[in-house]
Parts: C-alpha cells; sequence; structure tokens
C-alpha cells in the first residue's frame, strides 16, 4: 500500500514519517514536492513535460516545484527518474514503480508492498 501524507507545518508530520520509517516494511523520504503539482493527475500530459508546474492543492505554499535535487535520497537520478516517467502507463503504475525502486533502495521487505 502507499500512502501519501501531507501536514501543516509544526504539526507533528516529521515525527509521524520517522515511525513509519522506523518499520522494516515502509519507507518515508524526504518531501519531493512532486505530488502537490495538480498536473501529474493528467499523467498522459504531465509525462511529456515533467518541468511543467500548476498552481497547488496546498493552502500555503512552500514550493510546487518539485525538489529533483533531492532525488539521490530515493535512489535516483534525474535521468532514471526521467526515464521512470517516460516508462510508466499512469500514475498509479508511476507510483508502484517508485515505491519498488524506494523500498529496495532503502533496503526494506518488498513482500509487504501491493503493485
Amino acid at each position: 500500500m502507499i500512502a501519501l501524507i501531507g501536514n501543516c507545518p509544526s504539526s507533528g508530520s516529521t515525527l509521524l514519517a520517522d515511525l513509519l520509517d522506523s518499520t522494516k516494511f515502509s519507507a518515508c523520504g524526504e518531501e519531493l514536492e512532486f505530488f502537490c503539482n495538480k498536473r501529474i493527475y493528467d499523467y498522459a500530459k504531465y509525462k511529456n513535460n515533467i518541468n511543467a508546474v500548476s498552481g497547488t492543492y496546498q493552502i500555503c505554499v512552500t514550493g510546487i516545484y518539485p525538489k529533483f535535487q533531492k532525488l539521490g535520497n530515493y535512489g535516483f537520478t534525474l535521468p532514471d527518474f526521467s526515464n521512470l516517467i517516460s516508462n510508466s502507463d499512469s500514475l498509479v503504475d508511476f507510483t508502484n514503480s517508485f515505491s519498488k525502486h524506494f523500498l529496495e533502495h532503502r533496503k526494506k521487505k518488498l513482500k509487504w508492498i501491493c503493485i
């Protein structure tokens, strides 16, 4: 199962992420601000231009541009990440592939992932 968690600043989200990351079957990484871009939800169009941005669903915007510089923390280079997007048929397919890669990178138990 994949869960995206968003919280307001100073609301305990870092503690929650640390708790989830401490298990052997789940992993939490730094915020990439990837899923707050509304364009990604029209995946067929988005995958043609991953640098396209939109307004955000957030009330308080910390940034709507994906933080590609943090991809290394997930075991990706920008070209690897771009290829994953290009080779995924849908946002669900991308999310599952991204999650599987991240769990492998973190040496977490893959038998728990639902694909």
